[in-house]
C-alpha cells in the first residue's frame, strides 16, 4: 500500500473496501477464538464441569459496532499516515488475537504437562523409569551441531510458527502421557487368583513358620482352595517353569519395564520356559510344594530384581482408575 500510495495510484474506495473485508474476517476469527476458549477452559480443561462456553462478544471498533473503514475515512486521505492507519489497527487486532491464542496454548501445555507428570508419578513410585518418546528438548540443539547465518522472518510468519510450535508441544506431551498410561496399564495390577479366601502371610517381616525366628517375607501368601487355578497378572514371557528350591514348583514371568512376577508352591505348572503369556492365562494350580506348611500361593512382584510389595501395584491400579475417571 505504501508503494502504491507513493505513486499516487491508490484507489481509496476499493482499498477501504478490501480492508473492511479483512476486518470482517478478523471479527469472525475473534468470535471463533472466544468459542475455542470456552471449549478448552470449560470443557477440555477440568476447570468447570458441564459448563457451556460463553457467547462470544462482538468486538468494538472505536465505539461503533457496525462502523467500517469506508465510513470512517469517507474524506480523501491527506497523508500516508492516514492510508496505513487502518492497516495498523488491523495489525494490532491480529497481535491481540495472537496473544489470546498463545495464552490458551500455554494453558493447554500446562494442563497436558500436569497430566504427564501425574501419570509418570505412578511409575516412579514403583521405581520404574517412564518410557520416553518425546522429541528432543530445545536445549539439545547444541549437542547436534547447528548453526548458520541469522535471517529474520516477517512478524506474521513468527506468529504462525509460535502457534504451530505450541500445538506440536501439546500434541507431543499428550502422546507421551498416553504412552506412559499404557505402560502403567501393562503392569501386574490384578490379583493372581479369582477365588481368594484370605492372606495367610503379608509382605514384610514376620515370624518364620518353620524356624519361628524373625525373617523377611518377600511376597504375599494367598489362601484358597487346593488346586485353585493361578492366573498371570500381566502380559509377559515365562523365564522359569518348574521346581525351584524352597519355592517348590515355581512360575516366573518377565514383563515390560523390568517388572517380573513369581508364583510359588504350585501343585503343578501349566506353562513352559520361553512361552508368551497374556494377562489372565492359566500358569498352574495352587499347591504346597517346596518350603511350605500347607496349601497356599506365594506371589511376588519384582522391579529390576528387587522385591516390592504387590500391594503397591494394586494401589497403582486404584490411582490409574482415579485418573481415568
Amino acid at each position: 500500500v505504501e508503494r502504491v500510495n507513493d505513486r499516487l495510484l491508490l484507489d481509496q474506495k476499493s482499498y477501504l473496501q478490501k480492508v473492511d473485508e479483512v476486518k470482517a474476517e478478523f471479527n469472525s476469527l475473534a468470535a471463533q477464538q472466544k468459542i475455542m476458549e470456552g471449549f478448552f477452559k470449560e470443557g477440555w480443561f477440568p476447570l468447570k464441569q458441564n459448563a457451556a462456553p460463553a457467547t462470544p462478544q462482538k468486538l468494538q471498533v472505536e465505539g461503533a459496532v457496525e462502523s467500517t473503514f469506508s465510513e470512517r475515512y469517507a474524506a480523501d486521505f491527506q497523508s500516508r499516515l492516514e492510508v496505513v492507519k487502518p492497516l495498523d489497527e488491523m495489525n494490532g487486532g491480529f497481535a491481540e488475537l495472537h496473544s489470546q491464542q498463545m495464552a490458551l496454548l500455554k494453558g493447554a501445555q500446562a494442563y497436558s504437562r500436569q497430566k504427564l507428570d501425574t501419570t509418570s508419578g505412578l511409575l516412579t513410585k514403583l521405581g520404574i523409569r517412564p518410557p520416553v518418546t518425546m522429541a528432543l528438548a530445545k536445549g539439545d540443539a547444541a549437542a547436534m551441531g547447528m548453526g548458520g547465518p541469522f535471517l529474520s522472518v516477517p512478524e506474521q510468519t513468527q506468529r504462525e510458527y509460535e502457534i504451530s510450535e505450541g500445538i506440536e508441544t501439546v500434541h507431543a506431551t499428550l502422546e507421551q502421557e498416553n504412552k506412559v498410561r499404557n505402560a502403567v496399564a501393562d503392569l501386574p495390577l490384578v490379583k493372581p487368583m479369582a477365588a481368594i479366601t484370605g492372606i495367610s502371610s503379608p509382605y514384610g517381616y514376620r515370624k518364620d513358620p518353620l524356624r519361628l525366628s524373625l525373617a523377611f517375607h518377600g511376597g504375599i501368601d494367598f489362601k484358597s482352595n487346593y488346586a485353585e487355578p493361578v492366573l498371570a497378572t500381566s502380559n509377559g514371557k515365562v523365564t522359569w517353569a518348574g521346581p525351584h528350591g524352597p519355592y517348590g514348583n515355581l512360575v516366573e514371568i518377565f514383563h515390560d519395564n523390568g517388572v517380573s512376577t513369581r508364583y510359588g508352591h504350585l501343585k503343578s505348572v501349566n506353562v513352559s520356559l520361553g512361552q508368551k503369556i497374556s494377562r489372565g492365562d492359566l500358569v498352574g494350580w495352587m499347591g504346597s510344594t517346596g518350603r511350605s506348611t500347607g496349601p497356599h500361593l506365594h506371589y511376588e512382584t519384582r522391579v529390576n530384581g528387587r522385591v516390592i510389595d504387590p500391594q503397591n501395584f494394586w494401589r497403582t491400579q486404584n490411582d490409574l482408575q482415579a485418573l481415568e475417571n
